[in-house]
């Protein structure tokens, strides 16, 4: 890794180190090598799963659990080998899972009834759903910096490019992904079994359009 020694600190080639370099970093909590991560595998890993699945959404999503799973599991998880080979064996594998559960299951007559039945109910039960998402999504918002925020909701709300907020922000591009990157974070300590990050980004495209 290049490393520029100052007077009080060290600086961080974070752009020109290796992999396994950053990786190093991040087990000590420096979130600067995991965003330059994030830069690197994020969008090769979304189009990897888009290939395959032909959804923008669940590609998305899972990206963001593979990425997201590097960062929360720094501290145990050992990653022998490439790392790219590593991020794209965990698409492959989840692509799989996806697929299988896009498999089309013969539904008994008797259950489809009840199925039916169920429906008016459960309209209410996912409204209270989209209300408790849009609460989470609201609170994460409250927990960024104001520019961060800024950033996340001109690339989400408002379907900003990267450069096209850079520009209007007169930030560099690197900036507006490490912030996109941390703002992640953000949101998934903010999700769970119940609310995921699927959820609350479909959500966004619904609110926000």
């Amino acid at each position: 890794m290049t490393i520029l020694r100052s007077k009080t600190n060290y600086v961080v080639d974070y752009y020109q180190a290796l992999d396994s370099e950053l990786l190093a970093s991040c087990k000590h909590d420096d979130i600067k090598a995991f965003n330059e991560l994030f830069r690197r595998y994020a969008t090769p890993l979304y189009k990897q799963g888009n290939r395959y699945l032909v959804n923008p959404e669940v590609a998305e999503e899972l990206m963001l659990d593979i990425m997201l799973s590097l960062w929360e599991k720094r501290h145990v998880r050992d990653i022998s080998g490439e790392l790219s080979a590593y991020l794209y064996r965990c698409m492959r594998n989840k692509i799989v899972d996806q697929r299988r559960k896009m498999v089309p299951k013969t539904i008994p007559i008797e259950e489809g009834l009840l199925l039916d039945t169920l429906t008016e109910s459960s309209k209410g039960d996912d409204r209270i759903m989209c209300d408790d998402a849009e609460k989470v999504y609201i609170q994460a918002l409250e927990k960024m910096s104001p520019q961060r925020r800024k950033v996340f909701q001109m690339s989400r709300e408002q379907a900003f490019t990267y450069k096209e907020i850079a520009q209007e922000m007169n930030l560099s591009v690197n900036t507006v992904e490490n912030y996109m990157a941390s703002a992640l974070i953000i949101f998934r300590a903010q999700t769970n079994a119940y609310i995921t990050l699927g959820m609350l980004f479909m959500l966004v495209s619904v609110l926000y359009i």
